[in-house]
């Protein structure tokens, strides 16, 4: 269908502004190319071409066949769905699974010719805060905007991420200040997805890319959030099959989450991070689930020393293994190091210097 109404607008056209439209729009082969190059081919100045395409424009506009209006109506109604406004690239896709078409570059180029002679809709080119996207009113879009500039400084001065609970109460509360109250809260939480600045990470939580739960630099920054929600200690190989998988790689997410991670960094990040402790082989824990550093003899020195009492072998053993994830007989194995520990006639052990102190 996106072929044929494109073929139905161009038909009028000579070849020579039949080819300046197809390249400028990327019809051709899916490039859009600029008017020097275009230019250069024919031999004829930048401002030239730029002349014909407006002829070819204005010679397409006056040829509009019912079939093209039929196309236009459809995608109006669907932009009225979310209230006028859609992200360029989700209403592209959209209307490309409206058409029952294929997902290429090529059928977004030929989307996007199209709808520039629906006279009803307007896009909103991108800029450093904001994505590109299509509209049915520039005036509200600009109240839109708005909200979500107020709503990114409104999370900067919390400076706390949101679960989609959350920030769907955060959005009802700030909406009435721009007048927005009457919007539905889905709709208005879509809208943000038009920020630069705003994002999802991969465990569903929102907040500005200033925030490294966001927006990670590195490979521990990342496993850090990856451990807050798994909730359980895992193996250096663990975190990074985790955060190698799928889920982690979505184009919405920011950059940072889409880029693989290797074992051995994992490794080395884990290492040197104030955040966990390496509590078995390779297997690393959050310090602030209870887990201290040091080596298993440390843990039980550290035991012993807060007990009261001498304590027998399994009731260490218990301790240990809250806080390590080693083999029994390494706890046994470290209870023979005489320089530390003294085994009692009963059994129980205690430390070296508790017996000196007496």
């Amino acid at each position: 269908m996106l072929t044929n109404l494109s073929q139905t607008i161009l038909k009028d056209l000579n070849p020579r502004l039949r080819d300046i439209i197809e390249r400028r729009f990327g019809l051709k082969n899916s490039k859009r190319e600029p008017l020097e190059a275009i230019g250069k081919d024919y031999k004829i100045t930048r401002e030239r071409v730029r002349q014909l395409e407006a002829n070819a424009i204005s010679q397409i506009e006056k040829n509009l066949t019912s079939d093209i209006f039929d196309f236009f109506k459809l995608s109006e109604n669907h932009l009225k769905l979310f209230k006028g406004i859609r992200k360029e690239d989700q209403f592209l896709s959209e209307l490309i699974y409206l058409l029952d078409e294929k997902t290429s570059q090529l059928n977004f180029n030929i989307l996007n010719f199209l709808l520039f002679f629906d006279k009803n809709l307007k896009l909103i080119p991108q800029n450093k805060n904001h994505f590109s996207f299509w509209t049915n009113d520039v005036e509200y879009s600009e109240k839109v905007l708005k909200f979500i500039n107020g709503f990114y400084k409104y999370l900067q001065a919390k400076q706390k991420l949101l679960a989609i609970s959350d920030l769907e109460k955060a959005v009802q509360e700030l909406a009435p200040k721009y007048n927005l109250e009457e919007i539905p809260t889905g709709i208005l939480v879509s809208y943000l997805s038009l920020s630069k600045l705003l994002k999802f990470n991969p465990f569903g939580y929102f907040g500005t890319i200033k925030m490294k739960e966001i927006s990670p630099t590195n490979s521990g920054e990342k496993a850090l959030m990856l451990f807050k929600n798994i909730n359980k200690p895992l193996h250096f190989k663990e975190v990074a099959n985790y955060l190698n998988s799928e889920i982690h790689h979505d184009i919405y997410f920011y950059p940072g989450w889409q880029k693989k991670v290797n074992p051995q960094t994992v490794h080395n990040e884990l290492i040197k991070s104030q955040d966990f402790v390496l509590i078995g082989r390779g297997i690393y824990a959050l310090k602030k689930w209870g887990y201290k550093p040091g080596t298993v003899k440390d843990i039980i020195i550290d035991i012993l020393r807060k007990s009261k009492r001498p304590l027998n072998y399994e009731e260490i053993s218990e301790k240990v293994l809250k806080v390590r994830q080693v083999k029994p007989m390494t706890i046994f194995v470290n209870l023979q190091n005489k320089q530390y520990f003294k085994k009692l006639p009963n059994k129980t052990y205690t430390l070296v210097e508790k017996i000196e102190q007496i």
